[in-house]
């Protein structure tokens, strides 16, 4: 399964530019349709940007990167809090797209990433670990 994940995510990055409206669309959709969440939570590295990207459209962001809007906006704005389920963001995995996104990390190379692109200090938490299944601790032969 391992030399198949490479393969997919090829083809995802390949596809996403033409998907990515649709993704926004439909996202705004969604959320325009709901009152309006005090958080988002995102597990899943692909949907970060095209949730930014609709709620800066409808106005749940604000539309900058300005660092004093990201403590005192002036508007309702959502928090998007993103937990990233792997070691670090990477161009197959990327998890820290925008400085507005409030951040749980599990590694100190995530953390290190976060502080680098911008993040502020008190949106990122740095947790004691990352959370594995015991299952994973247990030894695999080469069939599994």
């Amino acid at each position: 399964m391992t030399y198949v994940m490479p393969l997919v995510y090829s083809v995802a990055s390949s596809v996403h530019p033409y998907l990515a409206n649709i993704h926004v669309s439909k996202m705004k959709r969604y959320f325009q349709a709901l009152p309006k969440p005090d958080i988002v939570v995102s597990l899943v590295p692909f949907s970060n940007i095209a949730l930014i990207q609709a709620f800066e459209e409808i106005e749940m962001l604000p539309s900058t990167n300005d660092s004093s809007e990201l403590m005192e906006p002036s508007k309702p704005t959502v928090k998007h809090l993103t937990i990233l389920t792997d070691f670090a963001s990477s161009t197959a995995h990327p998890w820290i797209q925008d400085r507005r996104q409030t951040v749980c990390v599990g590694t100190t190379q995530a953390y290190s990433q976060a502080m680098d692109f911008g993040i502020p200090k008190q949106a990122i938490h740095h947790l004691s670990g990352m959370v594995v299944d015991p299952k994973f601790y247990r030894p695999m032969s080469r069939e599994q």
